[in-house]
């Protein structure tokens, strides 16, 4: 069955098997001190990484996963809806830019991310801009054969959604749902830039890295292949529901849009 783990090759059958490996990645691990506290970081050269905050004595108190990349979007942050571990990581409340094209801009778009390595963001305030890149965790996926495929679906009543879209489904619920709880999910739609299937080097399971773009914002995704029969080849339309965990770093007057 495809997981988030299993969306970075870590797809452990036994609970101990899981323990084995971050045993490994925190004795693996560099430490890095944050404003929020020290982390232990844990990284293949493919982008995949663990994030260990520490505690007093050193030892890890928790384990985030994200995989990171070159992409850089703009963000602001709002606020922290659930803080792990005094606030080293959480699910944080952010805003977006997004643009459909042809004059139609739509700015302030909320939207939930999980932060693992949120001592990045050092002193900050509300509403205060940022930058970030964006890892993606496929829990379902569709692929499209290029545009003109994409179009002939949607002709025939198969894609309901633009082959750009954006649907923050964890951050409310149309439907008023009392029992809505927020998540770190999204709903998009974007076209392929690259694709590869990459494999963990601790693991030796396969697991596929595509970067999409989709109204003016560029996303990592993350998928296990058994979620499709072909890996996505640049020009494919892909759209699904992702867990979106981010890093968040201050912005630099040198940063510029990837």
């Amino acid at each position: 069955m495809a997981s988030h783990f299993s969306g970075i090759g870590c797809h452990f059958e036994e609970r101990e098997d899981l323990h084995r490996f971050l045993d490994f990645a925190v004795q693996s691990a560099e430490v890095f001190e944050l404003p929020g506290g020290n982390v232990a970081l844990y990284q293949q050269d493919t982008g995949l990484q663990y994030w260990f905050p520490l505690d007093e004595e050193g030892e890890p108190e928790d384990y985030n996963f994200h995989f990171t990349s070159g992409l850089v979007n703009d963000i602001r942050v709002l606020e922290c809806l659930q803080a792990d571990v005094e606030g080293q990581s959480g699910m944080y409340r952010c805003e977006i830019d997004i643009d459909y094209g042809a004059g139609m801009p739509i700015s302030d778009v909320p939207i939930n991310v999980y932060l693992p390595a949120a001592g990045l963001l050092g002193d900050w305030e509300s509403g205060q801009a940022f930058k970030a890149q964006f890892a993606c965790f496929a829990e379902s996926i569709e692929v499209c054969r290029g545009r003109a495929a994409f179009d002939a679906a949607k002709d025939d009543g198969e894609g309901p959604l633009a082959h750009e879209h954006f649907i923050p489904v964890g951050t409310f619920s149309p439907s008023q749902d009392p029992d809505f709880e927020p998540s770190e999910h999204v709903m998009f739609g974007g076209t392929v830039l690259t694709s590869e299937r990459l494999v963990n080097t601790y693991s030796s399971q396969e697991y596929d890295h595509i970067q999409v773009t989709s109204l003016d914002m560029k996303y990592d995704v993350l998928v296990d292949p058994v979620l499709y029969d072909v890996l996505p080849q640049p020009g494919d339309i892909i759209q699904g529901v992702f867990w979106v965990s981010a890093l968040v770093w201050k912005e630099d007057k040198n940063d510029e849009k990837s």
